[in-house]
Parts: structure tokens; sequence; C-alpha cells
């Protein structure tokens, strides 16, 4: 006799193949929750990883590259996820001087990168964090951490940093835009240089000033590219 569920041979009118299989939970708000949850593994891992990155940054960080990854959220989601609560937030926050501040190449094809790097903040910060990991490798090559192990390293840097400015907009209306931009400035430049130097050496400060180097210049050369890719559009787009 055949069970009318699998199909499968039973006896004495029981399937033991559907009588062990877990009952399916129904489809609800409390399961689509559940599910987003767990797709970012926000239910312990992202407040884990934002907790021990402001008190630790730099020590938690190895500890995940080196022995423990069971606590962390995984630094690739970590970023995007930072960056869709960033974009949430920037959409009613963000500074009007930031929205005004590309008049210079309101007609080029710059600004129309620019424009996408504002509205796809996680793949833009993917994206230049390997320009900040050239210069990472370069400055920091005694510490034998691989391209991979650095770029891990600036997910969770860029990640939490993302979360810091976040929280900063806000307070733009009711602050002077000279001391705002010294704040989101500082904040932008602060915490990636504490953060890395923790992460190769936490007693020497010539660690912190390469972390500064490396971070800065970094951004430089993201800039730089972006400018060199929309001057070309411009040539070529524009005959």
């Amino acid at each position: 006799m055949n069970c009318k569920n699998c199909n499968s041979l039973i006896s004495d009118d029981k399937c033991v193949l559907c009588i062990e299989k877990p009952k399916l939970k129904r489809i609800d708000s409390h399961y689509i929750w559940h599910e987003l949850m767990h797709l970012f593994h926000i239910e312990k891992g992202f407040l884990y990883s934002v907790k021990e990155l402001i008190t630790r940054p730099g020590d938690s960080i190895r500890e995940y590259i080196t022995s423990d990854r069971s606590k962390h959220m995984k630094p690739i989601p970590f970023v995007i996820f930072s960056a869709l609560l960033y974009t949430f937030i920037a959409h009613y926050f963000k500074p009007e001087a930031l929205k005004t501040a590309d008049d210079f190449v309101k007609d080029s094809y710059v600004l129309v990168i620019r424009k996408w790097i504002d509205t796809h903040y996680g793949y833009t910060y993917i994206m230049m964090s390997v320009f900040i990991a050239f210069w990472t490798k370069l400055l920091f090559k005694k510490y034998q951490y691989n391209f991979y192990e650095i770029m891990t390293l600036l997910c969770y840097v860029l990640g939490q940093g993302m979360l810091f400015t976040m929280l900063e907009l806000p307070l733009h209306k009711y602050l002077n835009q000279q001391v705002f931009n010294v704040i989101a400035f500082g904040t932008t430049l602060a915490y990636p240089t504490i953060a890395i130097g923790q992460f190769f050496d936490k007693f020497k400060i010539s660690s912190y000033v390469k972390a500064f180097l490396t971070f800065l210049l970094g951004h430089l050369a993201f800039y730089f590219i972006v400018l060199g890719i929309g001057f070309i559009l411009d040539i070529l787009l524009k005959k």
C-alpha cells in the first residue's frame, strides 16, 4: 500500500516518512520578519558587530579573521545593511549643501556617476574599499595579511563609519554648517584611523598615522577614478 502524500510504501496505515517530517509553519508576518532577520543575521550578528566595532574595533575584527567567526555578522552583508540604513536616514536628513556641491560638473557624466554613488552606498563602499585596501596592503605589508583579509577589515570599518555618519545627519539642522562639516569630516577619518591602527598595532603611533594615510589616499584614488571615468565619457559621448 502506498502513502497518498509521498507515495512511499507503508504498513498499518502509517507512513513513517510523513510522521517524521516536521510540520511546516504558516507563512505570516512573524514568519516573514524572521526570514528577513535571518537573511542579514540580524537576530544576533548585526547588533553584536556594532557593539564590538564601537568598543574594540581593531581587536574584534582581528579575532574574526584569525580565531572566531561565529558571532559577527559577515562583512559584506554588514556593509550593505549599514548602507541601507544610512540611505534611509539620509533621504530625510541629508544636508542641502551636499546635494548642491556638484555644480561645477553639472553638465558632466561625473554628476551622473556621483548620483549613482549617492544612492548605492553598499556597492560604492565595497568598490572604495578596493582602493583603500591597496594602500593598506602597501603601508602595512610587513603584517602579511592577504588582500581578502584586508577587505574584510575594511567592510567592517566602512560599515560602522556609515552608521556613525547616519546618527549625525539629523543634527545638521541644529548646527552651523561649518561645525557640522568639521564633525562629519572628523568622524569620517577619525574612526577608520582608530580601527585600522588598532587592528595592526594599537601600541604604535605610526600604526595610526599609516591608517590615516591609507584611508585618505584610498578615498582620493577612488574619486580621481570617478572624475577620470566621467570626463572620458564626456569626450566619447558628447562628440
